[in-house]
C-alpha cells in the first residue's frame, strides 16, 4: 500500500484522570474504527502549570495506533468522554516501522 499524507500512521498520546476514563476512551477509538489499537500504560504522575498554579497528578497514559487523517475525528470523540477542561491530546508521527504493521494500522481503521 502506498502511503498518502493523510494515510501517514501516528501515534497518539493521551493523558486520563483515572483508569476507567482510559478505557472507556480506548474501548471506543478502536470499537469505532478511529484506531487500530489503543494501549494503556498504567499510572503516571505529572506535573504541569495550570491557572497560573504548580500542579501534580496521578494519570493514566493512552497510546493509540491510528491514521493522521482520523486526528480531528478522534480528537472530537475524545472530548466528547474526557472530563478535562484541557486534556493532553497530541499526535507524534510515525517516522518508520515494521512495514505489515503499519498496513494493519491502516486496513484497521476507517
Amino acid at each position: 500500500m502506498r502511503k498518502t499524507p493523510t494515510s501517514v500512521a501516528i501515534l497518539l498520546y493521551m493523558t486520563c484522570p483515572t483508569q476507567r476514563v482510559a478505557q472507556r476512551i480506548a474501548k471506543t477509538l478502536v470499537t469505532e474504527k478511529l484506531a487500530a489499537c489503543a494501549s494503556i500504560l498504567g499510572e503516571s504522575e505529572s506535573f504541569y502549570r495550570w491557572k497560573g498554579k504548580q500542579q501534580r497528578s496521578s494519570e493514566i497514559v493512552v497510546v493509540a495506533k491510528t491514521v493522521k487523517k482520523l486526528f480531528r475525528k478522534i480528537e472530537r470523540r475524545t472530548l466528547q468522554m474526557h472530563p478535562y477542561d484541557c486534556p493532553c491530546i497530541i499526535a507524534i508521527k510515525i517516522e518508520d516501522g515494521y512495514g505489515k504493521y503499519l498496513e494493519w494500522i491502516r486496513n484497521s481503521t476507517q
